[in-house]
């Protein structure tokens, strides 16, 4: 861990300084989903040098234990969460590398981000981790508490799904999720269910055809510089924020109808399939008698993007759609109209964004179109449908929806999960110990379900499986500091309400050792 000499200046005004103090180590430690080993072992020297009790499973996860306070020890336990690895995302110029860079820091006024916004911050979940280790050092009467950091939430939540036996004491009474990003005074009750769907398409010789540069004109076009950000808490703003793969693809789709012999090399765009695409590029190759033409429809999708993407939260963007000829005399291997077509037409069918709405704020069911990857052997796609706990049968049927139109067009499903949604009951015992803390320190708070997975609704189902809980009687809540545009090389982390989440989170563990 760092000691406090050695702590980045970007988080000298962080407090509690212990908050900060394991942010700091953590940002400096890769944690890619599926690849948090290094991450694990300094939870692990951290529970060690604090003479906590642990434990690892088969999933990845790891449990630490915190006894109780001297006489709270009759108490009932509960269980603290956070998850270890964090979405990782770049700008298209960056050079960082997640299996091995730690992650730059630089302020701008109370808002902590990633030098440069080159890439996300990890902001999620290493604050939550941060938090709940720092409060595990505190000296408070305290009923016993273990805290479960889990493996691979970003991508299909293996490690809720593969909790193992003996992780988390049978007699808990609740879960507090330390992975909300609303601030101290909002407090999450219920989230949404997720449904991802990955699936490719084998690109064989007879796919592909030759192209010539003496009859043709190759140009790289690239859409960058959008806003990106969360697929779910940043539903609402869909319009402002874009998806770089849809857009692309739109112009692609005008670009057809004026030029409809075009040839596709490639398309490539998306890093994760719960974040909005900041970037998409493709290769095409452009009829010799066609390149005024072409150059008129990349002069008027310029326009429109700069005219609605180029602006946003008062700042100046980046989105910028260009196109640059490329000189090759090289007989290249495009892909064939028909396969052309039954890429753009599944990019244009599918839905993107919004799909339902409660009035005219609340999001209830919406879908992502995450990755698009094209190789020399096949197309990867990746998506991502979300309901709301009252829309969970809509989420799974916007799933289902896209697996049709996948399959219809030649795809083979690779991968299906879905996860559940939840919503906690009136009177939830830690919903209204949160909410009674925060009017305790002057604030007013808010109770509200993300449309946005977290893991309590999992760890609940895979407790339920494993036999010996009392799920029924289980309360459910999260809480967590004010973070901006996560799963976005924009993530940036609100420094004054990290103090803030802490007293909150403090004040739960007094309160029910009361």
């Amino acid at each position: 861990m760092s000691s406090p000499e050695a702590l980045h200046p970007a988080l000298e005004t962080m407090e509690p300084r212990s908050v900060a103090s394991h942010f700091d180590m953590i940002r400096q430690t890769p944690r890619m989903s599926h690849k948090e080993a290094q991450m694990r072992a300094k939870v692990v020297d951290w529970a060690d040098s604090k003479e906590f009790k642990y434990r690892l499973d088969a999933a990845g996860n790891i449990a630490v234990d915190v006894p109780a306070s001297p006489g709270c020890e009759h108490l009932p336990p509960v269980l603290l969460q956070a998850h270890m690895d964090m979405v990782t995302i770049k700008k298209g110029d960056s050079t960082h590398d997640f299996e091995m860079d730690p992650i730059p820091l630089e302020r701008d006024g109370d808002l902590l981000q990633s030098k440069g916004r080159k890439t996300t911050l990890g902001a999620d979940d290493g604050i939550g981790m941060a938090l709940a280790m720092a409060v595990a050092e505190e000296d408070m009467p305290h009923p016993a508490y273990t805290i479960l950091f889990t493996a691979d939430e970003e991508d299909t939540m293996t490690g809720a799904h593969g909790l193992g036996e003996g992780m988390v004491p049978k007699n808990i009474q609740g879960i507090i999720n330390i992975d909300s990003e609303a601030g101290a005074d909002k407090i999450c009750h219920g989230s949404a269910s997720g449904h991802t769907i990955e699936a490719e398409w084998d690109l064989r010789p007879e796919d592909r055809q030759e192209v010539s540069a003496e009859n043709h004109t190759a140009f790289k076009i690239e859409l960058a510089g959008l806003i990106g950000g969360h697929s779910g808490v940043d539903c609402n703003e869909y319009e402002k924020r874009g998806n770089a793969i849809r857009i692309l693809n739109d112009v692609l789709s005008k670009m057809r109808n004026s030029i409809p012999d075009f040839l596709l090399e490639d398309f490539n765009g998306g890093q994760k399939k719960n974040s909005y695409a900041e970037s998409a590029s493709c290769m095409v190759y452009i009829p010799n008698e066609k390149v005024d033409e072409f150059q008129r429809l990349i002069d008027q999708a310029k326009r429109v993007i700069a005219s609605k993407f180029s602006h946003f939260e008062g700042e100046d963007n980046e989105a910028a759609l260009t196109a640059q000829k490329i000189d090759t005399q090289i007989i290249r291997r495009v892909l064939n109209l028909q396969v052309r077509d039954r890429l753009m037409n599944v990019l244009s069918s599918i839905s993107d964004g919004p799909i339902k709405k409660s009035g005219s704020e609340f999001v209830t069911v919406s879908n992502n179109i995450g990755i698009v990857k094209t190789s020399d052997t096949g197309i990867r796609f990746v998506g991502f449908a979300r309901g709301a706990v009252t829309e969970v049968a809509r989420g799974r049927e916007a799933r289902q929806k896209i697996q049709q139109i996948l399959t219809a067009n030649g795809a083979l499903i690779t991968q299906i999960v879905d996860h559940g949604a939840w919503q906690e009951p009136d009177g939830s015992l830690l919903v209204e110990v949160a909410k009674q803390v925060v009017r305790d320190q002057g604030g007013e708070p808010e109770a509200f379900a993300y449309h946005a997975g977290l893991e309590v609704a999992e760890l609940k189902d895979r407790m339920k499986a494993l036999g010996g809980y009392n799920t029924d009687a289980m309360s459910l809540v999260a809480i967590g500091p004010k973070i901006i545009a996560a799963h976005s090389t924009r993530e940036r982390l609100d420094i004054p309400s990290v103090k803030q989440v802490f007293a909150l989170l403090r004040g739960m563990l007094e309160k029910l050792a009361a």
